[in-house]
């Protein structure tokens, strides 16, 4: 079981073969999110929409347009239909990851999620 905090966000990540990320938010920092990969949440918890830069863009690239946000305090837990692996990511301010598709499960409010897209063959690759 790993552990773990950032600001307004407490978390843990439980189990093996299909984990659950277990978050504690505390009202100072929203959580954004795919809406599909919510298992429970507490009622007192804020959820909305976040729009995404570039829609259409986005929605030829087969992106989601909006995100799931979820604001207040309380706790939510995510976990995705299949096995894997769920881990932490620290980020300093302007260092960017790389996610492959569909595969992002939830990020703190002071992220920015966006993709690029590949084109031409190596796309396959």
């Amino acid at each position: 079981m790993q552990e773990g905090q950032v600001p307004g966000i407490h978390y843990r990540i439980e189990g093996e073969l299909v984990p659950v990320l277990h978050t504690w938010l505390d009202g100072t920092m929203p959580l954004f999110f795919e809406h599909h990969i919510v298992l429970w949440k507490d009622p007192g918890l804020d959820i909305g929409v976040r729009a995404m830069k570039g829609a259409l863009k986005r929605m030829v690239a087969g992106m989601p347009v909006f995100l799931t946000e979820a604001r207040g305090p309380g706790e939510i837990a995510f976990s995705r239909d299949g096995v894997g692996h769920v881990f932490p990511l620290h980020l300093h301010p302007g260092y960017p990851v790389l996610v492959r598709e569909h595969q992002f499960l939830a990020a703190s409010g002071n992220c920015d999620y966006t993709f690029t897209r590949v084109k031409g063959v190596s796309n396959m690759l």
